[in-house]
């Protein structure tokens, strides 16, 4: 799975190579079109996807550059990856397989002092990929005390994460307030409360949900691929012997010699016996 703009080793290569998502697109059939209309009218209100396809580039490490140490990546080759019509490199090949749309991509929150009544400042968070510590307009720091990619309360009662895909994000915030005490606000889709022990002492520090970004996701098989040569010898011989029982006769003869000097002959073919019963004569 490759969210739009971002560019990851291809599996299976030991990062010999690199793909960028630059743009996932889809493409729906005419809904005005009357060849279609049999087929949208069994299904209403359903999405009557024409195709999909991913506009990728597709990248090789240049000689200078080091494993793991931001290697300088060089372009090869540009190609929309569509259903049916994969992209092609030394014995590898990338399908469009599946592809995920509107995936939450980054989340906004507002700060407000309730001390002063103005507002603190505001910070966006990278789900796929947060900061430990954002800083304020009022130079104040909010710092992620736990995140969870897809928020599940586990059989222990316990917050945790299904896993790292953002489909259900929930933060817990710290801010230490003006008395050096540290306050905690669990957030998450819908809900937001402050964390505290005692229900009468808000915190001085208020989060509010902001809103929210999104991108696409592209789904890609790669697939390698060396049984080809192997099937092309295979079906050269396969053809070859195919000719020589179609076109080619076979013909065994046998000479013996007798005791009284006679030469007797026999002969066989699996094809154009006349030919060989002439040349007996």
């Amino acid at each position: 799975m490759v969210r739009e703009g971002e560019t990851v080793p291809v599996p299976g290569t030991s990062q010999d190579y690199y793909l960028e998502n630059l743009q996932f697109d889809v493409e729906l059939y005419d809904e005005d079109d009357e060849r279609f209309q049999g087929a949208m009218q069994a299904a209403p209100g359903a999405e009557h996807i024409e195709t999909f396809r991913t506009h990728s580039i597709l990248y090789k490490p240049t000689d200078e550059s080091t494993v793991g140490a931001g290697r300088e990546l060089e372009a090869i080759s540009e190609q929309d990856i569509e259903v049916n019509r994969p992209l092609y490199f030394d014995n590898y090949s990338v399908y469009q397989l599946d592809y995920k749309l509107n995936e939450l991509s980054a989340m906004s929150f507002d700060v407000e002092d309730r001390e002063t009544g103005e507002p603190a400042g505001s910070f966006t968070v990278d789900l796929n990929n947060p900061e430990d510590y954002y800083t304020l307009d009022n130079g104040e720091e909010v710092y992620i005390y736990d995140y969870f990619a897809n928020f599940i309360i586990n059989d222990a009662g316990e917050p945790t994460t299904e896993n790292n895909v953002p489909d259900n994000p929930a933060f817990i915030f710290e801010m230490t307030n003006e008395d050096g005490e540290e306050e905690l606000t669990f957030i998450r889709i819908q809900r937001n409360f402050e964390i505290r022990d005692d229900e009468d002492d808000p915190h001085q520090y208020a989060f509010t949900f902001a809103g929210i970004d999104t991108n696409h996701v592209t789904g890609l098989k790669v697939r390698k691929d060396l049984t080809l040569p192997f099937l092309i010898a295979g079906g050269s011989i396969f053809l070859l012997g195919l000719l020589q029982g179609s076109y080619w006769p076979h013909r065994r003869i046998w000479l013996q010699r007798e005791n009284d000097g006679e030469i007797l002959i026999a002969a066989h073919t699996n094809k154009n016996w006349e030919s060989i019963k002439k040349r007996n004569s």
